[in-house]
């Protein structure tokens, strides 16, 4: 074998070796991602950067809030300026970020801050998020 064999075969196993090491540290399958690149080179490189840009595209969103009257606990959709079932005034010290479990077999993980809840919790005791 010549020697730019040797280095291009060097060179492919450090970006494989890298996306790897990028995506254990994204959450996702280092493993695979590894594998996938050896096996296609540049091409599987280039897919993981598409799905690396259209996630930070998903998680850029600004999270959804409601309003929790903290006179009645009850949950108000939008901007109102009072409670629907208390009539209590609510302002911006009342808006709350709202979340949703993702389950990962038997277990559930909150979508804004990923701590470990129960299946049938309502509210994160990390974040504070509600479902």
């Amino acid at each position: 074998m010549s020697s730019h064999l040797y280095v291009l075969l060097i060179l492919w196993t450090m970006i494989a070796v890298g996306v790897g090491i990028h995506a254990t540290n994204r959450g996702r399958n280092g493993f695979l991602w590894g594998l996938l690149t050896v096996f296609t080179g540049l091409i599987g490189s280039g897919i993981y950067a598409v799905v690396l840009a259209s996630a930070a595209d998903a998680d850029s969103d600004e999270p959804d809030t409601v309003r929790v009257c903290s006179s009645c606990g009850a949950r108000q959709h939008g901007r109102p300026d009072y409670c629907s079932d208390c009539g209590e005034p609510l302002g911006e010290a009342d808006e709350t970020v709202t979340a949703s479990i993702i389950r990962s077999g038997s277990q559930g993980y909150w979508s804004n801050c990923k701590s470990k809840v129960g299946l049938d919790d309502d509210a994160c005791s990390s974040c504070g998020a509600v479902f």
